[in-house]
């Protein structure tokens, strides 16, 4: 329910089919499984989030801020595999196996976008005597951060973020532990969204 809250005018739910599973619209642009790792870290001030900034030339989201992640590849056999590949590709963190994730949400991108994806986020802290690091091909610039120092410089411009790692940051920045964000983790029911700008004033 508080899912639906946040959500407000801009999103819709995507229907589900009579197998259970979600699809976009028939006219919607093909779409691609994904996994995104939103990777903790404690801090004096509260909890921190990994962000790596996609290279200038990247064909989607090019120079914003995001949580490691990427589309599925045909050698994953699961998103959590390919959460985990991903978090290992992009900030060097090799975490011990899918059951140091826990599934946070699911957003698919809208149907007027180029490019679409079908994206599963999770969590997961960070593993003590690992350092996260952008991998310098894909992402640069990685960046230990408070969700609401963020979410501030994003209102200053001096941060660019993606709505959907905006809005999640959002979420994170009502916890000032990781254990309090891992309790709500555990019972926080996943709400399938995708952005629906046409509703917006």
């Amino acid at each position: 329910e508080a899912e639906r809250r946040i959500a407000c005018s801009y999103y819709m739910n995507v229907p589900e089919n009579p197998q259970g599973s979600r699809f976009p619209r028939k006219d919607s642009q093909p779409i691609r499984l994904a996994a995104t790792v939103i990777l903790l870290r404690a801090a004096q001030a509260g909890v921190e989030v990994f962000l790596v900034r996609r290279n200038s030339r990247s064909a989607f989201a090019p120079d914003a801020y995001v949580f490691p992640g990427g589309a599925m590849d045909p050698q994953d056999a699961s998103l959590e595999e390919t959460a985990l590949r991903e978090l290992r590709e992009e900030s060097g963190v090799a975490l011990a196996g899918p059951g140091s994730l826990a599934k946070f949400s699911h957003w698919i991108t809208p149907p007027h976008e180029p490019r679409r994806f079908d994206t599963h986020f999770f969590i997961a802290q960070l593993p003590d005597g690992q350092i996260a690091q952008a991998d310098t091909r894909e992402t640069h610039d990685g960046l230990w951060i408070r969700p609401a120092e963020a979410l501030k410089r994003k209102q200053a411009g001096t941060l660019h973020l993606v709505y959907p790692t905006m809005k999640h940051l959002e979420r994170l920045s009502q916890f000032d532990s990781i254990a309090a964000l891992k309790a709500y983790t555990r019972t926080k029911r996943i709400v399938t969204i995708s952005p629906d700008f046409s509703h917006a004033d």
